[in-house]
């Protein structure tokens, strides 16, 4: 079979597994427009959606990496971008569900889709509740830097009720191997914290960088 074959093929099954993930969107995104933390079904509903998003997207990304090596340069650079906004919009939803469940049964039912911390909410409270939003570890490899970056950015960075401090030390607490050694060299401080930002993106939010690093990946 052809390549042009080839690739017509995966496209056509990751559509199909698109259209699903899509429908499984929307659901999750309902339950989250009505969600209340002390209705066992939506806490369900949500945690079974988000094991079938994992799964399917899993098969997706599958089919990402035979179509990437299937693909000219030009053509990957192009179907890789779109890769990577899908990506985003994803673990976009995941971590809006991960937030959800995450929430004490006491707490008021918020919409988790508008980003807004609470401000009444103490600052130690905070520290006791982010754990349990699973920010992945990062450990250097470039082609997981983007949804580390969403998660954590959602669930701490973007948060105005933690002080620039005490983001630079979960920050710190994410990272491993590589990636905690490009940021060894700064203390803990405010200031280095952004400073700590801008050395992580400068080293991992680099596109050729990471096509390579797709194409090296299908490869083995």
């Amino acid at each position: 079979m052809s390549d042009a074959k080839l690739i017509t093929k995966y496209k056509g099954t990751r559509n199909v597994y698109m259209s699903s993930i899509s429908s499984c969107e929307r659901d999750s995104l309902r339950i989250i427009d009505i969600y209340k933390s002390d209705d066992e079904s939506h806490i369900t509903k949500l945690l079974s959606a988000k094991l079938s998003l994992l799964e399917k997207l899993n098969k997706v990304r599958e089919l990402d990496e035979n179509i990437l090596q299937l693909l000219t340069q030009n053509d990957s650079e192009t179907e890789l971008e779109q890769i990577l906004i899908r990506d985003d919009k994803i673990n976009e939803l995941l971590v809006k569900i991960d937030r959800c469940v995450s929430k004490p049964s006491n707490e008021s039912s918020i919409r988790q889709y508008t980003p807004s911390p609470i401000p009444q909410v103490p600052i130690n409270e905070v520290k006791v509740k982010l754990p349990q939003l699973e920010v992945p570890k990062f450990d250097g490899d470039i082609i997981n830097f983007q949804g580390f970056w969403d998660q954590f950015q959602s669930a701490i960075h973007s948060n105005s009720a933690i002080s620039d401090i005490d983001k630079f030390s979960y920050l710190k607490s994410f990272l491993c191997d590589s990636a905690k050694g490009c940021i060894s060299g700064l203390s803990l401080s405010s200031t280095n914290y952004y400073e700590a930002l801008e050395l992580l993106k400068q080293r991992y939010v680099n596109p050729q960088m990471l096509i390579d690093a797709y194409m090296k990946w299908c490869v083995l």
